[in-house]
């Protein structure tokens, strides 16, 4: 993803600021890879392309959990960015070729849901209350959901 322009905005002593708009560009990126990855693999996968989905839904509700945060901070969350997601083409053994693309995003996906955790986490100790920081934990929680969910799903994967 391209950098957003508006970040240039965030007054330049407000860390926390910037760091929960990492977090909202974060999520955007997040729920465009896993509706990409559903829409490819759906023909091939219909249980990952459900997990992915609903995943999806997910991140679009930190999104604009996010967003409604940056507003109380102060920062408009608009966005002047382009998305640039490489187009996914299978070819001639398609079945196979989804079955490994899955595999690699679902790796993918494991360590990324577990370093945006990570980052909530993180990112709940600065807050500036505690409704806030509520706010960020529950999202860390959900995140850490998703890794557990999608590594049972690649463990299923994998074991069969």
């Amino acid at each position: 993803m391209e950098k957003a322009r508006f970040e240039s905005r965030i007054p330049q002593n407000n860390t926390f600021a910037r760091d929960v708009y990492r977090a909202f560009v974060g999520e955007l990126q997040a729920m465009t890879t896993y509706v990409q990855g559903a829409m490819t693999l759906a023909p091939y996968l219909p249980a990952v392309t459900k997990l992915f989905d609903e995943i999806a839904r997910v991140e679009i509700s930190h999104y604009e959990q996010l967003g409604q945060l940056l507003l109380h901070l102060g920062v408009a969350p608009a966005l002047n960015t382009r998305l640039r997601q490489e187009p996914i083409h299978l070819g001639f053994d398609a079945t196979t070729e989804a079955s490994h693309l899955a595999r690699q995003m679902m790796h993918e996906k494991i360590n990324e849901e577990e370093k945006s955790a990570k980052e909530y986490h993180r990112l709940s100790t600065n807050a500036p209350t505690r409704s806030i920081a509520n706010m960020l934990l529950a999202i860390a929680q959900e995140e850490e959901e998703h890794a557990l969910a999608l590594r049972g799903m690649l463990n299923r994967f994998e074991n069969s």
